[in-house]
């Protein structure tokens, strides 16, 4: 399986060199979270975090949560690194336009010479989307075509469409990337798994421990039957609280997952402050994996 780095709330004066450190080591993908802005902080409860657990910047060593840009901090990134796909883990995409995103998305594309990955979900923060005067209800059905409008946008070819939300005709993004940016989606509902299934990847809520990991692989797979997408390839990147043994990690992939996202962010037991905190972390996880695949 693939190793991957959660890098979001990194500390901006350390976020290039961890991600240096992570392509010297081998990581295979690194991944960026997104928000507008910061609504958790003011009180917005997060719905995947226990009631007893640290918020994300609390055990980051940052004195506020860093969410930047993805796409920015993609290119920014693809600078600095040579191998180490970049990805948007989770694009809250029905916050915005698809034409202003895949704009973003193709431009970066062009920057990481094609080590890139859109990443995108419904998102969970309601006040978020009152803030740009978004409907939450409908995100995600707005969502749904949000992908297919980006999808042919990111062709390069002059397209149409005509849904419930959006209807253009004669459109065309310049510059269109040469090559495909693969589509991975977030999301835990069913309706979730099955709309990640139809594209390229999937990228689980997590951090999990492996038995839960495995019954989320599980989840997946059985989404994919359901839409008769089995025979694709796809991508199941699942992230863990900790390296895994050689059978759960040998079992995680017989059911599916391709990768295993790894959140420096959410180890508060392990005090992560500084970037040698950060390139420790990472080696260890290199090391521990090492000994399982």
């Amino acid at each position: 399986m693939k190793l991957w780095c959660h890098v979001t709330n990194t500390p901006m004066n350390q976020l290039l060199e961890f991600t240096r450190i992570l392509d010297d080591l081998g990581f295979d993908g690194v991944a960026l979270a997104h928000h507008l802005v910061d609504l958790e902080a003011a009180g917005a409860e997060h719905p995947y975090r226990k009631d007893d657990e640290d918020k994300w910047w609390d055990s980051s060593g940052a004195s506020d949560p860093a969410t930047p840009d993805p796409w920015v901090t993609a290119t920014a990134i693809a600078n600095v690194t040579n191998n180490i796909v970049i990805a948007s883990s989770i694009l809250v995409l029905p916050l915005q336009d698809p034409f202003s995103v895949a704009k973003a998305v193709s431009t970066a594309a062009h920057f990481s010479r094609g080590r890139l990955v859109m990443g995108a979900g419904v998102g969970w923060m309601r006040d978020e989307y009152e803030l740009v005067g978004a409907d939450f209800k409908t995100r995600g059905a707005r969502m749904n075509e949000m992908l297919e409008v980006i999808r042919l946008l990111l062709t390069g070819d002059v397209v149409d469409y005509d849904g419930d939300f959006f209807k253009f005709s004669g459109v065309r993004l310049a510059p269109p990337y040469d090559t495909a940016v693969p589509i991975y989606l977030g999301g835990e509902s069913p309706r979730a798994l099955r709309r990640a299934a139809r594209y390229d990847g999937w990228f689980a809520a997590g951090p999990y421990d492996a038995p839960t990991a495995l019954e989320r692989c599980r989840a997946m797979r059985a989404a994919r039957a359901e839409v008769d997408t089995l025979d694709r390839p796809f991508e199941c990147i699942v992230p863990l609280v900790d390296v895994p043994t050689k059978g759960e990690w040998e079992g995680m992939a017989e059911a599916g997952a391709t990768g295993a996202m790894f959140v420096p962010a959410r180890r508060s037991d392990l005090r992560i402050r500084t970037i040698d905190d950060r390139r420790a972390y990472a080696e260890r996880i290199v090391s521990l994996a090492q000994e399982c695949r």
